[in-house]
């Protein structure tokens, strides 16, 4: 009986001391390269697991061969498992990242767009259809014309509303609303 083997063979009774002794370096060296640089300290648990498993199942191997090939092709498969897993987990918390910032980014916009809308209704009537008008997209010129009055007097009124909007909410909000990019207002 050769030492190949009477391996295998103390392996099916239970001893693993030559298993290790004689396969051990070379399975954690594939797995190693399996895993690359990123997850090679994962290496050992992989060689743990499929000499776990192959030693649940000894009685099933009639040859050295055919524990070599089971445990190589069982150390590729949970490499393969580990680097899955990983780039899942790494699409997952990219994209609940993702989320987040967009969640926080609408959190912003709603009270933004709260407190704004809160101090549009202390506008009289005339400012509030001012900026009504700007949101709509309408021009200064468009504006005057509708209003029956000159670019000037739009310009003026505009400047006072937006000064009584200031009053009722913080530069913050108006920095918030302008970094978004979420208020349609044509103030030009």
């Amino acid at each position: 009986m050769g030492l190949k083997n009477e391996i295998a063979e103390k392996f099916r009774r239970g001893s693993l001391d030559n298993l290790y002794d004689e396969m051990y370096r070379p399975l954690l060296l594939y797995a190693t390269k399996c895993l690359s640089d990123r997850f090679s300290f994962l290496a050992e648990d992989c060689v743990q697991d499929a000499i776990l498993h192959a030693y649940r199942t000894r009685d099933s191997f009639e040859s050295v061969q055919e524990l070599r090939s089971y445990l190589y092709a069982a150390v590729h498969g949970k490499a393969v498992d580990i680097l899955r897993k990983n780039s899942s987990k790494e699409r997952y918390v990219l994209s609940i990242g993702k989320r987040s910032d967009e969640i926080m980014t609408g959190i912003i916009e709603n009270e933004a767009m709260d407190r704004l809308f809160r101090a549009v209704k202390t506008l009289s009537e005339q400012d509030r259809d001012l900026f009504f008008n700007y949101c709509d997209g309408m021009k200064t010129s468009e504006i005057a014309a509708r209003l029956g009055i000159t670019e000037s007097a739009v310009k003026q009124r505009k400047a006072t509303m937006i000064s009584r909007l200031r009053k009722e909410i913080d530069d913050t909000i108006l920095l918030a609303l302008a970094l978004l990019s979420s208020l349609p207002c044509n103030w030009s």
